[in-house]
């Protein structure tokens, strides 16, 4: 498969959607028509945790296939957490994405661990470790939107 990147961004706006494509912007992935995947990783999948840099000019538009997790938060003193949880067979490198949200980092990781024990149990493979990404935001007088994305692949519309 090859890379697949975990980027990640908070925003605000003065209205829901404008917060999330805040989010979007700052982990580098607003100007792509998302198109949302399940959660499994190919084979030979290769995770690199970094933020994505904003192109300006290139590739707008374009199609962008992700794993994604967002939340909104919209009352004042509100916190909202999103976060991608995986596991990867250590022998082929495929494995499983989770994106869970919810009000705190506790709970959102609790919910990424439970999750991803529960998948590996009906599975076979020699799964490593459960690793995760989390971001959060906490509403002050805006909508406030935290996100986390898993992006596999993007493709012009040649």
């Amino acid at each position: 498969m090859g890379e697949i990147i975990i980027t990640d961004g908070v925003g605000k706006g003065r209205t829901e959607k404008s917060a999330f494509d805040s989010a979007l912007w700052q982990a580098g992935i607003a100007n792509y028509n998302l198109l949302e995947l399940s959660s499994v990783l190919p084979d030979n999948s290769d995770i690199v945790i970094q933020r994505r840099k904003i192109r300006e000019g290139f590739e707008h538009g374009y199609r962008m296939y992700a794993v994604l997790s967002h939340a909104i938060a919209i009352k004042r003193g509100e916190s909202a957490y999103a976060g991608i949880g995986w596991i990867q067979d250590k022998n082929t490198k495929g494995g499983l994405f989770v994106e869970h949200h919810g009000k705190s980092d506790d709970e959102v990781k609790g919910l990424i661990i439970d999750s991803l024990e529960d998948m590996r149990g009906y599975r076979t493979g020699n799964y490593g470790n459960i690793e995760y990404k989390i971001a959060g935001i906490r509403c002050e007088e805006i909508p406030a939107c935290a996100l986390v994305a898993a992006v596999f692949k993007v493709e012009g519309w040649e």
